[in-house]
């Protein structure tokens, strides 16, 4: 623990060869996360665990994967599945404002690269600013 109380992550290593042969051998080094962030990112379709489908800006961070302007699709509207949607909404397809979205890497499924200039204007990129 660290000063604060924060646990520290410590990686272990041991050495099997050495053990073989009597010599106990292991090292360690503490493992110090830093908060990665991309600062410009793609749109995706992001399809998560239970039939969870997002389209937004996908970003990777320290433990989770983050959908800025993201929106949720409920329905997606196509004849030819999911990757229809690529070249952006079809005129069924039904969208949800669903803000940031975080998920942990195991949650993610699957992505799909798409249009980004078809997509850009369905996002969701919030509330409007405050009129002065």
């Amino acid at each position: 623990m660290d000063d604060n109380g924060q646990t520290i992550p410590v990686s272990w290593h041991l050495d099997w060869q050495a053990r073989k042969e009597n010599k106990a051998s292991a090292r360690f080094s503490i493992y110090t996360p830093t908060r990665q962030e991309n600062i410009m990112s793609e749109i995706r379709i992001v399809i998560a665990q239970r039939g969870w489908v997002f389209v937004g800006r996908v970003y990777r961070e320290e433990y989770e994967i983050v959908i800025r302007d993201a929106v949720g699709v409920r329905r997606w509207g196509t004849t030819r599945g999911l990757g229809e949607l690529r070249s952006g909404p079809t005129s069924a397809t039904v969208l949800d404002e669903a803000g940031t979205v975080r998920l942990h890497p195991l949650q993610i499924v699957g992505q799909i690269d798409v249009n980004q200039a078809a997509w850009e204007e369905h996002l969701d990129h919030g509330p409007p600013p405050p009129v002065v």
